[in-house]
């Protein structure tokens, strides 16, 4: 912002007689040296003049492609380059013009410098509006090649100008001085006098300019250092400023403005300031301008909308400025948003507090410090039986019936003193009657000083601690444990028996839940219809196991009851219990020596009938199925006969412990007698189960048995039917799995069979379909399918997923979802597998010839990972012998392995890693997505499962989902391949998010080895 500061200089007398003399001197010889200023004018100043003007115009040229240069280096200061280039731009227009008035050389030459200028203007406004957009690649560009060829060419042409200008002023000169030479000699005597003349006057003037100089000096320090301290106080005001044009255009703007309403100085220099403003501020910018522009100063109040869309408040102060002979708005904008709110607040609160005093069940009075009444709420109204106009004629002691007006003056002067006190009372009502209050007192001081006063009716509170006081002395002192629980079950009591019967003491207890004491005997549904009694009645008794603070068991009849409040919610619990536990011990132990067997600790045949008629009786309730095992064990009686019976009894107690480790702690294992045992799988979700537990035992019961010193060697046959499938009565369930006992035993032992034929039939075609999978690698009868990924953002096939396929010799083909748990329960999923991989990476080494970068997905079991047989460390070294490297494979794997907390599959994560092979999190987002584990392995790939993809042009939900999962993935560095995709839309979508991946129909379905290679060469 540059100030001038005028030059003056004053003429003196003695300036006035050395000029008249001069005047009168030089007229004696104006007629004699006329016709030499006419020679000088006409044949040596005319080129003179284009010479120096040529120069002039060249000077400007170099300056403006200066300051184009340095506007593409420094953006920040564009506004005042472009201004700066636009001045010498119009200069060099002024010199070419006086150029073609008085040339008289090649007049194509200047011709040509216009029309070089002409293009100049055009590159100059193309530069500057691609600085503005920020292109300052584009701009330098444009400088550094066309436009500095365009300035040579400029400056050759201005040059042949100058030359030729000088040439000519070089031989306008000689003949000037041969033709005027007479003519000197004869005015040398006057030019004598006339010298000495001028050099007195310029001695004078001299003098005076440089005195003026100096004082222009000293002015114009003070004025740099006057814009300094402007410049500094305008960038480093805490307050927004900003410098506006009458039009209302930004100009300048400090730090601390353009920071605040998040922009960049770049990005609001230039612009409209309603651009800034809300709706409702923009329509009034101009008649905000105009009154600045009328009075010379405006303050009012406005609304900026910053770059995030956040409404900032704003107070603006506004004056008119003149700077550089120009008028400016210097506009202060100072943030209210804090103020604003702060008002918000008080007069919410003070909305409040009064609709608070007014609805208050509690008396309100506002007391002066006289003790009058000033005003009362309808609470203490309806509470004292006064009207309102009564009251307010009266004072405190009119209605104080405990204190006398010493003690309340007292009570006035604490509450000035602390500014709050609280105590108890006793209030008289206009019938007389006394009543017990809480008071509540708050000094205020405004006008001369005002007491609040709160009145609470606290009779009911007075009657309630009478009952607690005698509830207490019985609390205190009966012989069964006590704890009395709030509204949330804490523990706020326990009386002395507690401690006795627990061994906790109440300090321990207070603010714990009573399920500290909890043994882990009962389950949720206990716990469950306990609180669903209680929430319905308020009561409950039973019998309840607990454990004291020693760890041992006691047993305890327990009764609840509730106590509610006034509003009918729970106040208060208290449990009353006493302790049964050796009751219950000689019951416990007549009921075992009654239901189970002494041998092997097993239910018998009474304890397992009740566990079968109430497993039927759940099963009806919650419709599912159970499964009835009958197991026999074969070539017992010849061990119990040939070993004895001691041997025998050993077998049955080591048979009975395999039978129970073969199925859930839930599932019911009895012995009936001799060899027979039974099993009740209860709710039956998957009946594949069946045949899992069924095996189990029938391979641990073969197992050789080690009795002493003997081996003994049994299988077992077992007999299975369903409810209700088979039968829907425990007779008949017993009766049907005898059956289908013997029939196993008549089909060669060591074997299963269903009573129902269907499931027999089912149960024979998985064993077929294991049996045949066991050959189906030797034969050659898998196979390996790939289905393309491609590359979103080219349309390329990148990478593609290897799938297994069975064609089966009889059934056809096989799907993976029939034969793959089939392949992960025997464990032959990791031969398969490893079958698989190696299939893939052959495939990968011929088509990496068409596309160096390819790369096939290989699906990996968690079996595998946590198989003993370490198939994955021999995968880099096949990979090295192919002359692969480890990035050509990705192993897919699913979030339940992530979540396993095994440190074998684990490892073998980060071995994969290690030896360069990429990991792929397959069907994300579907099971539990626990995050943590992104950051925690080795993963570079995420998919999205096709549930998500198929809907999401459809439902919004997962379109958002979808968007999520690419946005976080980015955030951690990993890609991102949509599964699923079928349609134009849903790829369009996915493109959209940034998603890098995509493989489904739209693409292609999976194809063999051969044709997908094909694919791969044409649609690339």
């Amino acid at each position: 912002m540059p100030y001038k500061r005028s030059f003056k200089l004053r003429i003196s007398a003695t300036h006035f007689i050395i000029l008249a003399l001069l005047f009168g001197f030089g007229m004696a010889v104006v007629s004699t040296i006329a016709s030499l200023q006419s020679i000088s004018r006409d044949l040596y100043a005319h080129p003179f003049r284009v010479s120096n003007t040529a120069m002039d115009a060249q000077a400007k040229i170099l300056a403006m492609r200066d300051d184009m240069v340095e506007m593409a280096l420094d953006p920040a200061n564009q506004a005042e380059l472009a201004r700066e280039v636009s001045v010498l731009d119009a200069g060099v227009r002024s010199d070419l013009t006086l150029i073609h008035s008085s040339f008289l050389g090649d007049m194509s030459r200047v011709d040509e410098i216009d029309r070089q200028m002409a293009i100049w203007q055009q590159l100059r406004s193309k530069v500057i509006d691609l600085i503005r957009q920020g292109d300052l690649a584009e701009a330098k560009r444009l400088m550094a090649g066309p436009g500095e060829q365009l300035f040579r060419q400029i400056l050759g042409n201005t040059g042949y100008v100058v030359d030729f200008a000088r040439k000519k002023a070089g031989f306008f000169a000689k003949e000037a001085s041969t033709a005027s030479a007479s003519r000197v000699r004869e005015i040398w005597w006057l030019l004598g006098g006339l010298a000495l003349l001028i050099s007195l006057l310029v001695f004078l003037v001299t003098r005076r300019i440089l005195a003026e100089f100096r004082r222009n000096e000293a002015f114009t320090e003070k004025l740099m250092e006057s814009e300094q301290k402007f410049q500094r106080l305008f960038e480093e005001a805490n307050d927004c400023i900003m410098l506006l044009s009458t039009e209302g255009v930004i100009v300048d703007i400090n730090r601390a403005g353009h920071e605040r309403l998040g922009y960049s100085k770049a990005e609001m220099v230039g612009r409209r300031i309603a651009e800034f403003d809300t709706a409702e501020h923009a329509t009034r910018v101009r008649e905000r301008v105009a009154n600045v522009m009328r009075t010379g100063f405006a303050s009012f109040e406005a609304a900026h909308v910053c770059k995030d869309r956040l409404v900032m408040p704003v107070e603006i102060n506004a004056s008119l400025i003149e700077m550089n002979g120009k008028e400016l708005i210097l506009s202060v904008v100072r943030d209210i948003s804090e103020r604003k709110r702060m008002e918000s607040e008080l007069a919410d609160k003070e909305s409040r507090y009064r609709s608070i005093i007014e609805t208050s069940p509690e008396g309100f009075w506002m007391v002066d410090m006289q003790g009058r009444l000033l005003e009362v709420n309808d609470s203490y109204v309806a509470l004292s039986g006064y009207s309102r106009e009564e009251l307010l004629a009266m004072s405190i002691p009119d209605l104080e019936a405990k204190e006398n007006p010493e003690e309340t003056a007292e009570h006035i002067e604490n509450v000035m003193k602390n500014g709050y006190d609280r105590f108890e009372s006793l209030h008289k009502t206009r019938e007389g009657k006394i009543w017990p209050v809480e008071v509540t007192v708050s000094f205020w001081p405004m006008e001369g000083g005002r007491l609040f006063v709160f009145c609470r009716d606290i009779t009911e509170r007075r009657r309630r601690e009478e009952e607690q006081r005698l509830a207490m002395t019985v609390f205190q002192n009966i012989g069964e444990g006590m704890t009395v629980t709030d509204s949330e079950n804490r523990v706020v009591a326990v009386n002395p028996a507690f401690t006795h019967l627990t061994g906790y003491s109440a300090e321990e207890m207070i603010g714990k839940n009573p399920n500290l004491l909890s043994s882990g005997h009962h389950d949720g549904e206990f716990y469950r219809q306990m609180w669903q009694a209680l929430e319905e009645t308020g009561q409950w008794q039973g019998e309840v196991w607990d454990r004291r603070k020693d760890g041992e068991l006691i047993a305890k009849w327990l009764t609840i009851s509730t106590i509610y409040d006034e509003a009918g919610s729970v106040h208060q619990r208290v449990a009353l219990f006493s302790d049964i536990t050796q009751k219950k011990q000689s019951d416990e132990m007549l009921w075992r020596q009654a239901n189970f067997d002494p041998l092997t600790q097993l239910p018998n045949r009474r304890m397992f009938r009740e566990q079968l008629e109430q497993q039927i009786r759940k099963a009806q309730r919650s419709r599912d199925s159970l499964a009835l095992f009958f197991i026999d064990l074969d070539r017992f009686k010849e061990i119990n006969d040939t070993l004895g019976h001691h041997v025998g009894d050993e077998l049955l107690m080591e048979a009975a412990k395999r039978i129970k480790s073969c199925v859930r702690e839930s599932d019911t294992v009895a012995r009936l007698g001799g060899d027979e045992f039974t099993v009740i799988l209860g709710e039956l979700s998957d009946k594949a189960r069946i045949d899992h537990a069924a095996q189990n035992i029938l391979a641990r019961l073969a197992e050789p048995f080690q009795l002493g010193s003997e081996i003994a060697y049994v299988s077992a046959s077992i007999g299975i039917t369903l409810y209700p499938d088979d039968a829907d009565s425990a007779h008949n369930l017993i009766k049907h799995a005898d059956q289908a006992m013997y029939e196993a035993k008549s089909r060669g032992r060591s074997r299963f069979s269903y009573f129902t034929p269907q499931l027999q039939e089912e149960a024979m075609k998985r064993l077929k379909l294991t049996t045949d999978m066991r050959n189906a690698l030797a034969k050659k009868q898998f196979r390996v399918h790939f289905q393309p990924i491609v590359d979103l953002a080219t349309g390329r096939i990148h990478k593609a997923e290897a799938l297994l396929r069975w064609q089966h010799p009889e059934q056809g083909m096989v799907s993976p979802m029939d034969f793959v748990p089939l392949a992960e329960e025997t464990g032959m999923i990791n031969e398969i597998g490893d079958w698989v991989f190696r299939e893939a990476a052959s495939l990968t080494k011929q088509l990496q010839a068409l596309s160096p970068d390819f790369q096939i997905s290989v699906n990996a079991s968690p079996v595998q990972f946590h198989s003993t047989l370490d198939h994955f460390g021999e995968w880099p070294n096949y990979l090295k012998r192919l002359g692969l490297n480890g990035s050509s494979i990705a192993v897919e794997i699913t979030e339940g392995l992530l979540l396993e907390t095994n440190s074998s599959a684990t490892d073998r994560l980060h071995a994969m890693r290690k030896a360069g092979l990429q990991i792929s999190l397959d069907d994300f987002g579907t099971g539990y997505s626990s995050l943590s584990y992104l950051k925690q392995y080795p993963i570079q790939y995420l998919k999205i499962d096709r549930s998500f993809v198929r809907d999401m042009t459809t439902d919004p939900n997962d379109e958002a989902l979808c968007e999520a999962i690419v946005v976080m993935a980015h955030k951690l560095g990993l890609n991102v391949i949509a599964e699923g995709v079928e349609t134009m839309q849903q790829r369009d979508l996915l493109l959209a998010m940034g998603c890098d991946y995509a493989q489904g129909y739209l693409f292609s379905k999976a194809l063999p080895a051969e044709a997908f290679a094909k694919l791969m060469t044409e649609g690339n």
